[in-house]
């Protein structure tokens, strides 16, 4: 039987983790999963705030769509609490929204780069409103380790679901031995 794939959240109610639902939503339509979205709090003090931020999101969505998501809060830190959700629900994908790096960010890296850089799980980075209508080709750094390895196994299930081409970019590697050999 066939593992249900999960696409985690970091949701942090601004548009552009808007942007990342709707884009997560498109692939778990896709690909039969579901989607889940975690709000990571400093305290518990808002935590039921928040959940009732989550029932607003969700009334907004159409009812084949609030099949698919369920949500968290947790109290915790941002950057390591993301990897760990990723790691437990056994994800598929972390699809996150960003705003950009901005001021000082750009010298010492955005909050999305620290958090791709603590993480396991393979991350989908999005900015401004996307939505899944046709891929024609994606475009993907790899090589022979295991995060690319499994970044290119969900590539390869979206190009399949959309007949799409994978173009692998990476650099020529010589090797001393393989030229004694030859």
């Amino acid at each position: 039987m066939k593992k249900k794939s999960i696409y985690l959240i970091p949701y942090d109610f601004t548009e552009v983790s808007e942007s990342a639902l709707r884009l997560a939503l498109d692939l778990a339509k896709f690909n039969s999963g579901s989607v889940m979205l975690l709000h990571v709090l400093k305290s518990s003090t808002d935590k039921i705030k928040t959940k009732e931020k989550f029932n607003i999101v969700l009334k907004k969505q159409s009812s084949e769509e609030r099949e698919l998501i369920d949500y968290r809060v947790i109290v915790g830190n941002l950057f390591e609490d993301i990897n760990k959700a990723g790691e437990l629900l056994g994800a598929e994908l972390i699809v996150m929204g960003t705003h950009g790096a901005k001021g000082f960010q750009k010298v010492f890296g955005s909050n999305a780069i620290k958090m791709i850089g603590n993480s396991s799980t393979p991350f989908l980075i999005t900015q401004g409103k996307k939505e899944v209508e046709k891929i024609k080709k994606i475009v993907m750094p790899f090589s022979f380790d295991k995060r690319s390895i499994q970044v290119a196994n969900i590539a390869g299930k979206v190009a399949s679901e959309f007949n799409a081409t994978i173009h692998l970019v990476g650099f020529h590697d010589k090797d001393e031995w393989i030229d004694i050999a030859t």
